[in-house]
């Protein structure tokens, strides 16, 4: 996916594994977790994520790094 530089984009990440929890990052990027399987949380920032099976979150990711990274 092609981003660019300065914008934020809200991704759904979802679980569609029957049996096993998934690891989530994106290289050099911080991701800030908005929402979790519709539940209100106050918004919290990782460079990773671990979502179990039928488990989705709504994330934002800043494009803040450089063109190449």
């Amino acid at each position: 996916m092609t981003v660019v530089h300065g914008c934020q984009y809200l991704l759904r990440i979802i679980n569609t594994v029957m049996n096993e929890e998934l690891f989530f990052a994106i290289a050099n990027h911080t991701l800030t977790v908005v929402a979790k399987d519709g539940l209100y949380l106050k918004h919290f920032e990782s460079d990773y994520l671990m979502i179990t099976p039928g488990q989705s979150m709504d994330v934002l990711l800043h494009a803040n790094q450089l063109s190449g990274r």
